[in-house]
């Protein structure tokens, strides 16, 4: 057996045995892997708080012919956040149930990878997570060789028309025109100002999410795009979509009002 270093972000885990996890990993230099943490369920052990999903690691393995054994566990960064509230805790676990559906053993992809981590960091701290989000489909598009084609036509490579309508087909890969659209029955249509936006998260850089201020209509339309594209991509549907809509759909909490503090009482200063 030999023994190796990754950083790497916790994808899930399950239960093993007495004390052990199971664990899916997405590593920068191996890809995504499974491995084994022994006597990761019990309290007192160096490898527990590091064996959580979200949680970004610096790890040591023993290579073993089924699963590899985690020895050695540093974490990074814990995305407490993330665990703290619904919502953010619906969109990253959708985030990386994702990234476990459509990658392969072992298949590396550092700018994925980064790309992964630069979105839990948006989930936990930033307030547009559905955003966050949605750059998140858009760039594994890109990254799993899908960009849909948006300058032109995607079924016959034509013009997509003057008239300013414009119709997205995740079944062609992108915008289709009007005479293409008859033959796409489930085409999705969509404002320019959608596919402007759509373009934008295809290509801009994690960090400039704030400068994107989508209406309510494109943010509908985004997301239906979006989903769309990866339904069409991907094979079984994903358990986290259902806990997100769940999540969605659930009201906040009622604030409670704050009375007049008791006579003699001082308020609390923050």
């Amino acid at each position: 057996m030999a023994l190796y270093k990754v950083e790497a972000v916790v994808l899930r885990t399950r239960e093993y045995g007495e004390a052990d996890k199971i664990v899916t990993l997405y590593s920068r230099e191996e890809g995504k892997l499974h491995g084994i943490a022994k006597g990761a369920r019990r309290p007192r052990s160096r490898l527990a708080g590091g064996m959580q999903p979200f949680t970004h690691v610096r790890l040591m393995l023993w290579r073993g012919r089924n699963l590899d054994t985690v020895s050695q566990c540093e974490i990074v960064a814990a995305f407490g956040p993330l665990r703290e509230d619904l919502t953010r805790l619906a969109h990253a676990s959708y985030v990386v149930d994702l990234v476990d559906e459509v990658t392969r053993e072992r298949d590396a992809n550092q700018d994925l990878f980064l790309t992964l981590l630069g979105t839990l960091h948006l989930l936990a701290w930033d307030q547009r997570p559905v955003l966050a989000t949605r750059m998140f489909e858009a760039r594994l598009l890109v990254l799993s060789g899908f960009r849909p084609v948006l300058d032109q036509c995607a079924g016959c490579q034509g013009s997509l028309g003057a008239d300013g309508r414009r119709w997205f087909s995740a079944a062609a890969g992108g915008l289709v025109c009007p005479n293409c659209r008859v033959r796409e029955r489930h085409a999705i249509a969509v404002s320019g100002g959608t596919v402007a936006a759509l373009g934008h998260l295809l290509t801009a850089d994690l960090r400039r999410l704030g400068v994107l201020r989508p209406s309510t209509q494109i943010e509908r339309e985004l997301e239906a795009v979006l989903r769309a594209a990866w339904d069409y991509r991907i094979e079984r549907p994903l358990r986290s979509l259902a806990f997100l809509a769940a999540v969605r759909e659930t009201p906040p909490p009622a604030k409670v009002a704050k009375g007049p503090p008791a006579q003699g009482v001082r308020p609390e200063e923050d």
